[in-house]
């Protein structure tokens, strides 16, 4: 991967929020995929989830822990990665599992860190688990994906996701 450019050399990102709803649906395999309502990351305008071609959703659903995972996209509640794997340290889950929201079914993760009035997304990859045998994972699987990396101011970032995180 190559070099980033330093935090202060470029210029920031915009993040805003767009809300989402997906129906219903009738899966081809059989069963049904539960309706969904969440917030999908807009960067500079573009939806990034559209960008990323994923079928996930984001991590700020009425569905799940909205707060936690607020707290871990400011840097605000430690990112314990390697409880799940060695190799998922540092990486914050930003698109998670329709029907759960479960790091262990799957979505993407961006490495995100913080310098000065910056936070930087990079690292950018949707990842599954590479199950080595039924009753145990052997590791996650992290398949870069082409955008990014962004850099947010703080200030702006923080402030649109303020509502999640009170």
């Amino acid at each position: 991967m190559p070099a980033l450019e330093p935090f202060s050399e470029m210029k920031p990102n915009a993040l805003t929020l767009s809300p989402v709803f997906l129906p219903e649906e009738n899966l081809s395999v059989g069963g049904r995929q539960k309706a969904r309502a969440f917030f999908d990351f807009v960067v500079d305008g573009r939806s990034l989830r559209e960008m990323l071609r994923t079928p996930n959703i984001g991590v700020l659903s009425d569905d799940w822990d909205s707060r936690t995972a607020a707290r871990e996209l400011v840097l605000a509640e430690p990112v314990d990665g390697g409880a799940v794997d060695p190799e998922f340290i540092g990486h914050v889950l930003i698109y998670a599992c329709r029907e759960c929201g479960d790091v262990w079914c799957g979505g993407v993760a961006a490495k995100i860190t913080r310098s000065g009035g910056r936070i930087r997304w990079a690292e950018i990859s949707n990842y599954w688990i590479n199950w080595g045998s039924a009753e145990s994972a052997e590791h996650f699987v992290f398949d870069p994906a082409d955008v990014g990396p962004f850099d947010f101011d703080f200030e702006q970032y923080r402030s649109t996701l303020k509502p999640f995180l009170d």
